[in-house]
């Protein structure tokens, strides 16, 4: 028997309802929360189980009648791939026989779709055929796969059509990207008709300029600089046509017209000439870097960046430095990894060191956020004073980032001004006073001072520590969740070596909260998962009824579970077990078996 049901269309189905929380995150990765990383929790990993018996129930509908069933099945079977099951390879053949019963169009595209998905070689030659019947919609689908596979025979038909004198535009273009692809030397002369002739359309002459570039590595310098020599505004087509010729050339003339080309006030045509020179020889860009230097295009600027990284001088490092407030994130966090993989070195460190002390000492917010991260990466601790002082930025970027530079860089000298700030801030948020940043990031910046204050074990911040723990509803609390989560954590420090039992009966409650109808929500998962933390740093054996009630016995895909686990752990000694794979279950297809549980052989 079967069952039919909703086919699904993505894999947003299959993710899990629980979401393991991770750490609230600044606008790079690099700002972390420490208190999601310690203590390290066991990572269960997650495979998918696929219910036995899928692939020949499909086949059986494949080889009905029914129109609808069909198509649902080829839409299955492509799903099926991309979400990793296997042997999908002996659906190939039936798939084709199918695909040569049917004059359905939804039915033939649906096979087509699953038979490119599939990577099916062995059918080029029917898909070829396929797609010689004049239906667009599978030649679009068809014609890129071929070209994939270099399909020899698909060649001659590429060729003729590039040579109509009035093909369809969309059909010419995939004939261009495919002879591009498979650099089918046959194609060069119409190629070059159509990037010269100006009466091209210019998409047709961009791509036939790609092609091109891609054929040929010599040969097209005289025609690059004649279309490269078109400055007007209307010659951006011209200029782009000829990076794209040179893209695999090499030679003086070819560096001397990507030269000029790199210093295009057109921003991808700078892009583009930038790309080849930094391909063929970073120190080529240096005759024309003061003019592409300004040039606030990201494309350019990345390019930019790898010619200061690989010359690396002090003056291309200040260069460099500059860079980290450049308006376009992708720019500014290229430039501080760089920074940080020349800062490696102990002969370029102080310079480096110099340089982003500099940005954070400038006015720049966006300087100021990824100087911080570079400087708190090699533990400036001199930049302890400026980011105390960038707490009160009004850019969150800044003010959140200072507060994570601060805790990584833990200096004891500031433990009473944060605890003072973070004073001030509960103060504000008590009394609904107007606020310099959403609240938000006062959350995340509040959450990094906290686990400072904890991790510091600085005795004078826990009794506010222990205020910004319980929850709103119960106590007027303001503090957010990233702020409440983080007071748990740090309270385990703070009562490690002599646990108060006031704060073990606090943080239990919190774990132990699940809500209690519409109007008590369950407590938030992070507050409990690092409450269970703090109990078992605390070793605090009243606990241990609650640590274990919420334990599954084994690592889960619960945080909450996992830091119970942990703690029991530390208070028992009873080690948990090594994380095992997770399967969890990908049944609602089309038509699925009833009944069966067991995972595909």
């Amino acid at each position: 028997m079967i069952r039919p049901l909703p086919l699904l269309q993505s894999t947003s189905f299959f993710l899990l309802l629980f979401v393991v929380i991770s750490p609230a995150r600044g606008t790079d990765d690099a700002v972390d929360s420490i208190m999601y990383r310690s203590p390290e929790l066991p990572q269960v990993t997650q495979v998918p189980r696929f219910t036995k018996g899928l692939i020949p129930l499909w086949l059986e509908a494949l080889a009905r009648p029914e129109v609808e069933s069909q198509r649902q099945v080829a839409l299955s079977i492509a799903l099926a791939h991309r979400l990793g099951i296997k042997g999908l390879e002996t659906t190939v053949a039936p798939l084709v026989q199918a695909l040569e019963r049917t004059d359905d169009p939804g039915v033939r595209l649906a096979i087509v779709s699953a038979l490119v998905k599939l990577d099916a070689r062995d059918t080029a030659p029917q898909l070829f055929k396929l797609s010689q019947t004049g239906d667009s919609d599978l030649r679009d689908l068809i014609e890129p796969a071929l070209a994939r596979w270099d399909y020899q025979p698909a060649r001659a038909v590429w060729l003729e059509r590039l040579g109509q004198p009035e093909p369809v535009r969309a059909s010419l273009l995939l004939a261009i990207h495919a002879l591009g692809q498979v650099r089918d030397a046959k194609a060069v002369p119409r190629l070059r008709e159509l990037v010269l002739a100006r009466r091209t359309p210019a998409s047709v002459r961009l791509e036939a300029a790609r092609a091109l570039g891609s054929i040929r590595s010599s040969g097209s310098e005289k025609d690059a600089r004649s279309l490269a020599a078109d400055n007007g505004p209307q010659g951006i087509v011209q200029r782009l046509a000829a990076a794209a010729l040179l893209r695999h050339h090499a030679g003086a003339d070819t560096i001397g017209i990507l030269q000029q080309l790199a210093t295009d006030a057109e921003p991808t045509v700078s892009a583009a000439a930038l790309e080849r020179l930094v391909e063929i020889d970073p120190k080529l860009v240096l005759p024309v870097l003061p003019r592409v230097l300004p040039n606030p295009d990201a494309k350019v600027q990345l390019n930019v960046l790898k010619v200061l990284n690989t010359l690396a001088t002090q003056e291309h490092i200040r260069l460099l430095a500059d860079k980290l407030d450049h308006e376009h994130p992708d720019v500014r966090n290229a430039a501080r990894r760089y920074l940080q993989q020349l800062a490696a070195s102990p002969e370029r460190r102080d310079y480096i060191l110099q340089q982003g002390t500099r940005l954070l000492n400038a006015t720049g917010w966006r300087g100021q956020e990824q100087s911080a991260i570079l400087l708190a990466s090699f533990d400036y601790v001199q930049a302890s004073d400026r980011l105390l002082v960038l707490l009160s930025s009004s850019r969150p970027e800044a003010a959140v980032t200072a507060a994570w530079g601060l805790r990584r860089l833990a200096v004891p000298a500031t433990q009473a001004p944060i605890l003072a700030y973070v004073t001030r801030c509960y103060e504000l948020l008590l009394g609904r006073k107007p606020l310099s940043l959403p609240m938000v990031d006062y959350d995340r910046q509040l959450s990094h001072l906290v686990q400072f204050l904890g991790q510091s074990r600085y005795q004078p911040s826990e009794a506010l520590i222990r205020q910004l723990l319980p929850r709103p509803l119960d106590t007027g609390n303001p503090a957010g969740t990233e702020t409440r989560a983080a007071a748990a954590w740090a309270l385990g420090f703070l009562n490690e070596k002599k646990p108060d039992p006031e704060v073990i009966v606090a943080l239990e409650s919190r774990l132990k909260d699940l809500g209690g109808g519409a109007r008590r929500p369950p407590e938030e998962r992070q507050v409990r998962w690092e409450s269970a933390i703090s109990l078992g740093r605390m070793k605090a054996r009243v606990a241990l009824g609650s640590l274990r009630r919420f334990y599954a016995k084994k690592a889960s895909l619960d945080p909450v579970s996992n830091a119970c686990g942990w703690a029991l752990e530390q208070i028992t000694g009873e080690k948990m077990p090594p994380p095992e794979i997770a399967e969890y279950p990908v049944e609602r297809w089309f038509l699925t078996p009833l009944k069966t549980t067991n995972p595909e052989g």
